[in-house]
């Protein structure tokens, strides 16, 4: 009886030890959707749920408090580098916040003139974001078609996405 008890107590320490390691474990897996809550990150209108679904808080712990439960969190963004651009020069796409080396879509709607929409392939890279020079040309001769710029929209392989506008400077 003793030597059962002895086992018992051994036992409940390693079962407590484990839940104290599973705790530390747990909060630590919720460090990446803690940050994008702090700093006023818990306001911003682009955070969405792994799905793409838009998320808003009341504050900043009830945002914690969903990534403590379980739910995911993505703040991402896209925007042109430059924004304003000229025929014949290119700009780039710079994006973050995506889930990691997830094939979706970038879809490019050109404003003005003929108009048209150009869908291609993109995969985000380890980070979540596109790789260096991924963007488009704007062709000598493109602001005598009365084209104004595109709409920009990134869209990754779970549907979280995040849109920008590029504008076509024409003399």
């Amino acid at each position: 009886m003793l030597r059962f008890m002895k086992w018992f107590a051994c036992a409940i320490a390693l079962l407590a030890a484990l839940l104290v390691v599973s705790g530390v474990a747990f909060a630590g897996g919720n460090s990446g959707g803690a940050k994008l809550c702090q700093k006023g990150g818990w306001s911003s209108p682009n955070l969405q749920n792994g799905t793409g679904t838009s998320l808003t808080f009341a504050d900043q712990g009830t945002c914690v408090a969903f990534g403590a439960q379980g739910g995911e969190l993505f703040n991402p963004s896209l925007a042109g580098d430059p924004q304003h651009v000229v025929e014949g020069q290119e700009s780039f796409f710079v994006a973050s916040g995506f889930h990691p080396l997830s094939t979706g879509t970038l879809t490019l709607h050109f404003l003005g003139g003929q108009g048209g929409t150009s869908t291609l392939i993109a995969t985000t890279t380890a980070t979540g974001g596109l790789q260096d020079g991924v963007g488009t040309f704007w062709q000598p001769g493109v602001c005598a078609t009365g084209t104004t710029g595109a709409d920009v929209t990134l869209v990754d392989g779970e549907g979280v996405h995040a849109s920008t506008t590029i504008i076509l400077d024409c003399p």
